[in-house]
């Protein structure tokens, strides 16, 4: 029994170390390795190395008995080496790269004191990472300026690594444009953004579009993580997207630039062209600086960014163009005659036969003559509109839309960096942006209308502020300790346009006294009216990160340990279906005959929402690591790391729960077509 339960442990341990076979590297810092060896190849064990860049970054350490020296928790920079020995010449080896989440190896060798010697290290990675099993790819600032961005963010060049993909992004994206990325066949939403060290995660979506994007010209480098990556992260089955902004150095740095576009330099686009549409409005300007350099010498430094974007866009093909269907007699004669006459065309469709146009629906009959403020129709034209026919339904024709779409951008990244001494250094990194959009065809996260006329469009205001505190402590030249602190919050919201009220379309609603815009007319297959029901909704997302990682440098093990605590508080309003939402589905023959006979009760159906339209959620993370890297030889290490987390259940701040009282159904009259139960009854209690 005792050999038994021996085997057991040791199986069960064995498990716990070789779960995670991985480098525990912070996901914005990286390190520097190596062994000292003399002109003969012996290891030279006491050699002092000192480590510093123009960051004012300094680290000295002593190499082992075995040669063996390792600088861990590095910020991402160029690095000048040098090495020295009582009986040697000092050796010096400048611009050592080091890279997030990346281990450099530096061999240095010693010469006796009569010579000098000089290493060179190659500023670029290796072609093949022979010390490292992740996998993932870092994009550094020369990338990061010389790839083509349609619309300059980042995130477009998630795709770039292995293992990654995403949907192709075209310039005619509005604002900052979204940037989906797929890893490893998992869901968009199965990654995880870290942003100097600070969870920039959504919680609500865990998806990119309304994510933290600093500016191209303030970031640093960033990298994707695919796979293998090492302990000290987790919480997800996708990748890791971790991002550095720029950090001031000894001397003064900085640039302008201003990047547009601009309709006068664009083709039409075909299909507009080939519907003869003219070409839609596009202006797009997106400028800014950032300015870097020392506030003391080798001490306190600095680094300022500004970003600013304004766009005009008729381009878009989320936001700006669409296509509806409409009868090919519907011409721009609105006059009650016309519309009759185009009512009697239907006159012979199912339940309307011998019906229409004396039954023509009052709703029908003020929306097809309403115009919007800009004097168009609110349901537009046939391009070529031929004359109605009594008796005759016309076949619907395809009607290119564009409706206009704007945007704006105010984003400003501020870095403080300490070295308190050469010992301890912190900084101080905040981002905060605002980005206020207005959907021409309202398309948040994808919650559009399917076919929607313009007009009924919707402000999407995406607002983000990160901010990442960090202090690096050198306890002794092989203990070192890094504590940091990060606090992201998410702001979203948007409203909808509302030209119309329920009032004006004859249409009662027991909601109308909060919600006074006309509900969503859906004509199945043709076009759809009013305001997305997705469209009247905020929310505001916090998250507040506490870790802990300690390295400690013994022998031929590195020895890594880390913990994290997360807070997460989410506050969200979802007004959802409370204008309500019609259906011509067309059962009785045609879904436009439907909508002109107002004919519901057999044809169509009616949602309308109410109850509790918001959510307060609270969740709590809680994760520790530990690794070892182990040289077991010159020519074998083992890298030996355990991970646990505990992804604490939601919770609601004010305890509530969701129920359902069916005697709270209401019911909507509907002129012309008859009263019909909708949805309701949600109730809430705690």
């Amino acid at each position: 029994m005792r050999l038994r339960s021996a085997v057991s442990i040791f199986t069960l341990i064995a498990f716990l170390m070789f779960a995670c076979v991985v480098w525990a590297q912070s996901p914005t810092t990286g390190q520097i390795t190596g062994v000292v060896r003399d002109a003969s190849g012996a290891l030279v064990g006491g050699a002092k190395i000192t480590l510093t860049n123009s960051s004012g970054v300094q680290r000295e350490s002593t190499s082992d008995s075995g040669g063996r020296y390792t600088f861990s928790l590095l910020p991402p920079g160029n690095y000048r080496v040098e090495a020295e020995k009582t009986g040697f010449s000092t050796a010096t080896a400048e611009n050592v790269v080091v890279q997030i989440t990346q281990t450099t190896t530096l061999d240095i060798p010693l010469v006796v004191a009569s010579q000098k010697a000089v290493v060179e290290v190659a500023a670029e990675s290796p072609l093949v990472d022979t010390e490292n099993p992740a996998r993932g790819s870092v994009i550094d600032q020369q990338q990061i300026r010389q790839l083509p961005l349609p619309t300059r963010n980042f995130q477009q060049l998630l795709t770039l690594t292995p293992g990654t993909s995403g949907p192709i992004q075209n310039s005619s994206e509005l604002g900052r444009g979204a940037a989906p990325i797929y890893v490893n066949g998992n869901r968009s939403t199965s990654n995880s953004v870290v942003i100097n060290g600070a969870d920039a995660n959504s919680i609500g979506t865990g998806s990119t579009p309304n994510l933290a994007v600093p500016a191209t010209d303030s970031l640093d480098e960033f990298i994707v993580q695919t796979s293998q990556y090492d302990a000290s992260q987790g919480r997800v089955a996708g990748g890791i997207i971790a991002a550095v902004t720029k950090s001031g150095t000894n001397s003064f740095h900085g640039n302008l630039y201003e990047f547009f576009r601009n309709d006068a330099l664009n083709a039409n686009n075909w299909f507009l062209n080939n519907a003869g549409a003219s070409r839609p409005p596009y202006k797009r300007n997106q400028f800014g600086g950032t300015l870097g350099g020392p506030l003391i010498k080798d001490r306190l430094f600095f680094f300022l960014s500004y970003q600013g974007s304004r766009e005009v866009n008729g381009t878009s093909l989320l936001n700006s163009i669409g296509t509806v269907f409409v009868p090919g007699d519907l011409s721009n004669d609105r006059s009650t005659a016309a519309i009759d006459a185009l009512a009697a065309s239907y006159s012979n469709v199912g339940l309307f036969t011998g019906c229409l146009p004396a039954c023509l629906d009052p709703t029908a009959l003020f929306l097809l003559q309403a115009k919007l403020p800009n004097g168009a129709y609110v349901i537009p034209s046939a391009p070529n509109p031929t004359t109605p026919v009594a008796g005759v339904a016309s076949p619907t024709v395809a009607v290119p839309v564009v409706a206009l779409s704007r945007f704006r951008e105010d984003q400003l990244n501020t870095n403080l960096d300490f070295q308190l001494s050469t010992k301890n250094r912190l900084s101080a990194k905040f981002f905060g942006a605002n980005n206020p959009a207005l959907d021409g065809l309202f398309n948040l996260f994808g919650l559009t209308n399917p076919l929607p006329v313009p007009g009924f469009g919707g402000t999407a205001n995406l607002n983000q502020r990160v901010l990442a505190l960090d202090d690096t402590h050198i306890l002794s030249s092989h203990l070192v300790n890094d504590a940091r602190f990060g606090y992201s919050i998410i702001t979203t919201g948007s409203k909808p346009q509302e030209p119309f009220t329920s009032a004006q379309l004859g249409i009662t609603s027991p909601l109308s006294n909060l919600f006074a815009g006309m509900p969503e007319i859906s004509v199945a297959n043709e076009f759809d009216l009013g305001a997305s029901p997705f469209a009247d909704n905020s929310g505001i997302e916090k998250t507040y990160t506490v870790g802990d990682t300690f390295t400690w440098q013994k022998g031929r093990h590195s020895l890594k340990f880390g913990m994290e605590y997360k807070h997460h508080d989410l506050n969200e309003t979802f007004n959802l279906y409370t204008r309500g939402q019609i259906f011509f589905l067309g059962f009785s023959g045609d879904p436009f005959a439907d909508f002109l006979g107002g004919e519901l009760d057999t044809a169509g159906l009616t949602i309308m929402g109410s109850g509790v339209n918001n959510r307060d959620v609270r969740a709590q993370d809680w994760s520790g690591f530990a690794n070892d890297d182990w040289r077991v030889t010159d020519r074998l290490t083992l890298t030996l790391g355990v991970r646990y987390e505990f992804f604490g259940p939601f919770t609601e701040a004010h305890g509530r729960f969701i129920g359902f009282d069916p005697s709270r159904l209401t019911t909507v009259a509907i002129p012309g077509g008859g009263g019909v139960a909708v949805t309701g009854g949600f109730v809430q209690a705690s």
